[in-house]
């Protein structure tokens, strides 16, 4: 098959594609402008956040599938893709771990000042009275809205550092999702989003971009 990789991509991954026989090309630098242009003679098109437009599916003339390498497909036109019946799939869970580091990380880093300290100490500044306050995280409560790959392991991370967890409860969970939420252990439920962010400080939230989700923080 003939294969656009229209994201940065390890090479090493392209090069096992390859091996198997397939027609692979890494273009990363493409923008939403140029892909259109290009894109006719694949029948595969991969991105991760390029977004993929009518005029560049219609454009893709033997276009048989588009694959998100990431979760949300929100990036991708697929409305113009069914009306050509072009796949559209997508890897969730994959960064999974790698999202959940980075939602702890941010919070480390609003509660210890980090982004200000660090820009005074590019100025040359030291204020060790200001930037030695903190909250800290142990205890207090947070909120988790979303319990995909993402959401689960956000709460374990949060589980490590002592916060107070809330989930709004689900009558018709997945089974394994019931089961990891036990072996996080001591995890409260609440009826909705309502009681859910007058309980806790921090709300963190992993869910999709959909009509559903549209406004869910009036944002």
């Amino acid at each position: 098959m003939r294969i656009l990789f229209a994201d940065k991509f390890p090479e090493t991954a392209v090069a096992e594609l390859k091996h198997k026989g397939h027609n692979c090309v890494l273009q990363p630098d493409l923008n939403i402008d140029e892909l259109d242009s290009v894109l006719a003679e694949y029948d595969v098109l991969v991105v991760r956040s390029t977004q993929v437009t009518k005029k560049a599916i219609e454009a893709g003339k033997s276009l048989k599938m588009i694959i998100r390498a990431g979760t949300g497909t929100n990036t991708i036109d697929k409305d113009a893709a069914a009306a050509r019946g072009i796949y559209v799939c997508n890897v969730p869970g994959r960064n999974a771990a790698a999202v959940a580091e980075l939602a702890i990380g941010l919070l480390i880093a609003i509660d210890r000042n980090i982004p200000d300290n660090v820009k005074a100490l590019r100025q040359g500044k030291w204020n060790k009275k200001r930037f030695s306050v903190a909250v800290g995280l142990k205890g207090r409560r947070m909120g988790v809205v979303g319990l995909g790959a993402i959401g689960l392991e956000v709460l374990e991370r949060a589980h490590a550092f002592g916060l107070e967890l809330y989930v709004i409860e689900r009558p018709n969970r997945w089974r394994e999702t019931h089961d990891r939420l036990v072996r996080i252990g001591g995890i409260k439920r609440v009826s909705g989003l309502k009681e859910l962010a007058e309980r806790c400080e921090i709300l963190s939230f992993h869910v999709p971009s959909a009509v559903a989700t549209k406004k869910m923080v009036d944002a």
